[in-house]
């Protein structure tokens, strides 16, 4: 049997029509059921989907996303339960691919679309920074694996998710993403982010709201992760090191542009010519702090970018010369010890076969490390 399950708010009822038509009507593989859980609702309204395959849930008005795992603990073995969101639009081979990528990556894997995993190359971790995301409406050309995988996109075999929901840190509860993340890692249950094309997913206009979760609870999500990381023994990497060392090459590219930023074409070019079945290649990249949310996005690649966030000049005063002198020398001096430190530690943790530097659109090996 394949159960879809999804919550919903007032605010978003509009998109959540569109949402279930999508699911209920239009897929080439149909769902046998979809689980609606109506999240500050008082009773079910009359102008949203009657359809006999729909089961509307009042009994949780104030749960929040995670409310949509529930059902897991009333299906069998052999179920399927697909996880969705309020304000997406999917496809119609929706559910037939996703499905099919879950059967082909097995019993001990889960399947999604949309993702995040944190850059291993670091010596502590924090829940904005140093990330991969790859997010539901970006192309993605192989399958990457993922620490965090997002409700809005997920496929799981209902024994993974069996009895997943559970509160072991205060806070923990709002974020279901963190929840599932670290429940399935428990559980040596790998996440997957599968291949899409651009734009196969869309998000619909209130995905970016005021009053969207990810912006509502960004400050317990900041809580969570490090709880999650300091005290709960979670992997934010999802291993990633360890299948790096694996290769017998690894080569370290280290410049001061970085993809898809502007004038980085070329290096983009270089690194894809270094590429091979026996190496991972990564680049290690200055990228000024206005940009790393993009850079962060950037992960359809088949080398690794670890970006190095550096803080740019500017700001109250500049216009005075002695403030703006000061804030230019202050702003040179946390940019050379970051890019110091962050050098160090790629080196140390990559032991990598080769060293290039990126000077002048030519890759220059460096003579020592």
């Amino acid at each position: 049997m394949i159960v879809a399950s999804m919550s919903t708010i007032p605010i978003r009822k509009e998109t959540f029509k569109q949402t279930a038509r999508s699911i209920l009507d239009e897929q080439t593989c149909p769902v046998d059921c979809l689980h609606v859980y109506l999240y500050g609702y008082a009773e079910i309204p009359s102008d949203i989907p009657q359809n006999p395959r729909v089961r509307y849930h009042l009994e949780y008005p104030t749960a929040g996303p995670w409310a949509r795992y529930l059902v897991a603990d009333t299906l069998q073995d052999n179920d399927y339960l697909v996880t969705l969101d309020d304000d997406m639009l999917y496809p119609s081979n929706y559910v037939e691919t996703g499905l099919r990528e879950l059967e082909h990556l097995g019993l001990k894997a889960m399947a999604c679309f949309a993702g995040i995993r944190w850059d291993p190359l670091l010596d502590h971790f924090s829940y904005s920074n140093d990330r991969w995301q790859s997010l539901p409406e970006t192309a993605l050309d192989v399958p990457h694996r993922a620490a965090l995988p997002t409700g809005i996109t997920s496929f799981f075999h209902a024994s993974a998710v069996r009895g997943a929901i559970a509160f072991p840190v205060a806070g923990f509860h709002t974020n279901d993403d963190m929840m599932i993340g670290y429940a399935l890692q428990k559980r040596e249950i790998k996440i997957w982010c599968c291949p899409k094309p651009a734009l196969w997913i869309r998000e619909l206009e209130t995905s970016r709201a005021p009053h969207a979760l990810f912006r509502k609870d960004i400050k317990t999500r900041h809580l969570a992760f490090h709880q999650m990381v300091t005290r709960l023994g979670f992997d934010p990497t999802a291993g990633r090191l360890a299948e790096i060392l694996a290769k017998p090459k690894r080569i370290l590219v280290l410049a001061d542009v970085c993809p898809p930023l502007d004038g980085s074409e070329q290096l983009d070019a270089s690194l894809r010519q270094l590429c091979a079945d026996d190496a991972s290649v990564h680049l290690l990249a200055s990228v000024p702090a206005s940009q790393v949310g993009r850079v962060q996005q950037h992960v359809n690649t088949p080398y690794e970018i670890h970006a190095v966030s550096v803080p740019e000049p500017g700001g109250r005063f500049e216009q005075m010369l002695p403030v703006r002198e000061w804030r230019t020398w202050r702003v040179t001096q946390i940019r050379r010890k970051t890019w110091k430190s962050r050098v160090k530690i790629a080196i140390s943790m990559l032991k990598p076969t080769r060293v290039l530097h990126y000077n002048q659109a030519i890759l220059v090996p460096l003579a020592s490390h």
